[in-house]
């Protein structure tokens, strides 16, 4: 009997850490996105688990040298941008930073990355990575 408690014990809590760590690392997602000549692509949705101002994205790939890359952060269930714009033309971390008091109002709501390419990028571009809403 105290063998079967010790297991289930033991069960319970490998279940409990497993699920806090997953909830830590939910919020980071992988995107590809064929951005078009005109117009935005949108990442998955993924929840914005604190109140934190700033939000990452991990550019991994742009797909044509010399583009420029445009992203902010909206609003899944609107699409409303909730965030300053932030450019990009090549790889590492974009920082991206809530427009106040948005930081706030959307903790523990699904939020999305959208893109597009600059006016001055005169054709369409892939590009992958890692979003982060913080």
């Amino acid at each position: 009997m105290k063998l079967r408690k010790k297991l289930m014990l033991g069960l319970a809590s490998a279940i409990i850490i497993g699920s806090i760590s997953q909830v830590a690392y939910a919020a980071t997602i992988s995107y590809s996105l064929p951005l078009p000549f005109s117009g935005t692509k949108d990442t998955a949705s993924t929840v914005k688990q604190t109140n934190d101002r700033d939000a990452y994205n991990y550019a991994d790939y742009i797909g044509w040298s010399g583009s420029t890359i445009i992203c902010w952060i909206a609003a899944q269930q609107d699409s409303k941008q909730i965030s300053q714009d932030s450019s990009y033309s090549g790889t590492g971390t974009v920082y991206m930073y809530y427009q106040s008091p948005y930081q706030d109002w959307y903790e523990g709501h699904d939020v999305k990355m959208r893109a597009k390419v600059s006016t001055t990028t005169l054709h369409a571009c892939n590009i992958s990575g890692r979003f982060n809403p913080s």
